[in-house]
């Protein structure tokens, strides 16, 4: 089971926010986000995996798709998709996922890597 994931900012590996929930809880959140987007804008992650890539534009459409929630919107989504997440974890979900595509980006890259550990 992964525990901390954080995301690299450089290629040589220079770690930079680290998120503040489990590895299970960011793949069932991500996994309801896309039950409820278009297919070709899903985001694939595995808890199993040590090492997540996103691209930073489907990152920030996650983002943008909670950030347009307000808290009652954000618990009939959770009991919706039978997620049992807080409006606090899924906010801190879109703090962490904003603090990563802040680092990801200053890498030049079009795509964030998360390092479990």
């Amino acid at each position: 089971m992964s525990i901390i994931g954080q995301v690299r900012k450089v290629s040589n590996i220079q770690y930079g926010s680290c998120g503040q929930l489990y590895a299970e809880d960011y793949e069932s959140i991500i996994n309801a986000y896309n039950t409820r987007i278009d297919e070709e804008d899903c985001i694939y992650c595995n808890s199993d995996e040590s090492k997540w890539e996103f691209r930073i534009n489907d990152v920030e459409k996650l983002i943008q798709y909670f950030d347009s929630m307000d808290d009652y919107d954000i618990e009939i989504f959770s009991s919706k998709m039978c997620l049992y997440k807080s409006v606090k974890e899924i906010r801190q979900f879109v703090t962490d996922m904003k603090n990563w595509l802040e680092d990801g980006k200053q890498t030049g890259q079009n795509y964030i890597i998360i390092d479990w550990f």
